[in-house]
């Protein structure tokens, strides 16, 4: 049985519509709106700073 069946979860995903190419971003924040491709009660996230 697969993880999100047993803990009932249903999997979504999304990303941020940007083009960041050469742009250094040392020391600074960064706000983003980000929609989900599905709704529910409650929300689990997983960010990741693969690129950076």
């Amino acid at each position: 049985m697969a993880d999100n069946e047993k803990s009932g979860w249903t999997g979504s995903w999304t990303t941020t519509a940007s083009v960041m190419d050469g742009i250094v971003l040392d020391g600074q924040t960064i706000r983003m709106i980000a929609h989900t491709s599905i709704g529910g009660r409650k929300l689990r996230v997983r960010l990741s700073n693969a690129y950076g």
